[in-house]
């Protein structure tokens, strides 16, 4: 028996069908990734870690998902035992795993240089910084949720990103500060 199948292309949905809704998207997300990107790239191997670690994830979990039409349009007959519940399960499993041990070391540097700090204070003030981490993980665990909650996990952290890092310095703050008071004067 021959398989005639007549789809030949995959679909990608927009957000919204209106022309102008789109180009307001696309010109908002251009803008906040690339206000992430510079502030990103501005601090000193923030972009690189933020990269690596975010494609590494991303990549494994992009392969496992692509395997699905690959195995619906290639092996259509096999798709029930190629591709059952139980495989899913392995491959996301694998990928999360993977993941886990591939942060675990780097996870356990962190709190080794904070625990040497001597003062209880300043090794308050860097676990402190854990919980915008913290935030960004769940994010991540809970995007397949709703939309909103993708959209949330692939705009927010990229822009809070440098915020968190450069907010730890003393000048930066007091800089943001002078800002900050300058234009609520002029607004005056």
């Amino acid at each position: 028996m021959t398989n005639y199948s007549s789809i030949t292309q995959f679909l990608l949905l927009p957000f919204t069908d209106t022309r102008e809704l789109q180009l307001l998207h696309f010109w908002l997300f251009l803008g906040i990734y690339l206000a992430a990107l510079l502030g990103n790239g501005l601090i000193p191997g923030c972009v690189a870690q933020v990269f690596l670690f975010a494609i590494s994830a991303e990549c494994a979990l992009l392969t496992i998902m692509s395997y699905n039409p690959y195995v619906a349009i290639c092996k259509p007959l096999h798709y029930g035992t190629l591709l059952g519940s139980r495989a899913c399960v392995h491959m996301a499993a694998a990928a999360w795993g993977t993941e886990f041990l591939n942060a675990l070391p780097h996870m356990a540097n962190i709190f080794r240089a904070v625990l040497r700090i001597p003062s209880e204070q300043g090794r308050h003030k860097a676990f402190s910084t854990c919980v915008p981490h913290l935030t960004v993980v769940s994010l991540f665990v809970n995007t397949g949720l709703d939309l909103l909650v993708s959209v949330l996990y692939s705009v927010v952290p990229p822009a809070v990103n440098p915020l968190i890092y450069s907010m730890r310095n003393q000048e930066l703050k007091v800089a943001l500060k002078k800002v900050i008071q300058s234009f609520f004067c002029q607004q005056q």
